[in-house]
């Protein structure tokens, strides 16, 4: 009897120790606020210098009259997939609207525009056309919208090979200030509603969401947009 006491107290006591021994053995981390905050800096930190070599990189400029060709191309890699793009119908079918879009322009709406390209080595790697256009739904009719035409983004593409360099923002940011020498303090842009890293990107840039299309164009075949503002007072 004693002695199976003696073993069943020896077992009881060998258990705790390797309870406690596991218990002080493993570990046990929670990142501090400190940490967390010290990795969103570095990633911050990594983000901006990113951007500036992106910078030195690529040319930021408005194209030439025979670069026509090239932005439409761009445009084409950048809105439909690859093998879309590649498509010679689809290549002249993108050339010809933006060339019968300038034509039009300058032919009889009399406003206007410029076609932005980020450029390395020669190679068009992204593009943008600011403009204006006249009556935009949802823009608002208060006395904050005394202008006829509203500086307006479109067509904003950088091709698969370009992307998260900083392009779209350079490009963002360069008719942004072209809209300003204008002598316009907002711009506004379109975006479809299910695009929503686009959204999230011009959300990133400061713009707001201020006008939403109705369902009912989903009827006619037509996808609703998001219309974005954004002040350029104090950008």
């Amino acid at each position: 009897m004693l002695e199976e006491e003696r073993r069943r107290v020896h077992a009881m006591d060998h258990c705790e120790l390797r309870k406690s021994s596991s218990t002080a053995l493993t570990p046990s981390f929670a990142p501090s606020s400190n940490f967390l905050r010290f990795g969103r800096q570095i990633r911050s930190a990594k983000s901006s210098v990113d951007s500036r070599r992106t910078a030195l990189e690529y040319a930021v400029r408005e194209i030439t009259g025979d670069e026509t060709s090239k932005f439409s191309s761009v445009c084409a890699e950048a809105f439909f997939d690859v093998a879309e793009a590649s498509n010679s119908k689809v290549s002249r079918r993108v050339r010809a609207e933006v060339a019968l879009s300038r034509w039009f322009r300058v032919m009889f709406s009399k406003v206007l525009e410029t076609y932005v390209v980020a450029t390395r080595e020669g190679d068009i790697h992204g593009v943008v056309e600011l403009t204006l256009e006249k009556n935009l739904p949802g823009a608002g009719n208060s006395r904050l919208f005394r202008a006829t035409y509203f500086a307006y983004l479109q067509n904003l593409g950088v091709v698969s090979t370009a992307r998260r360099k900083g392009l779209g923002t350079m490009l963002v940011k360069r008719c942004e200030e072209q809209a300003k020498k204008w002598g316009y303090d907002t711009i506004f842009l379109h975006v479809g509603v299910k695009n929503e890293n686009a959204v999230q990107f011009y959300e990133g840039q400061g713009y707001v969401i201020v006008y939403k299309d109705p369902a009912w164009k989903r009827f006619f075949g037509l996808s609703p947009m998001f219309l974005l503002r954004k002040p350029l007072m104090n950008t």
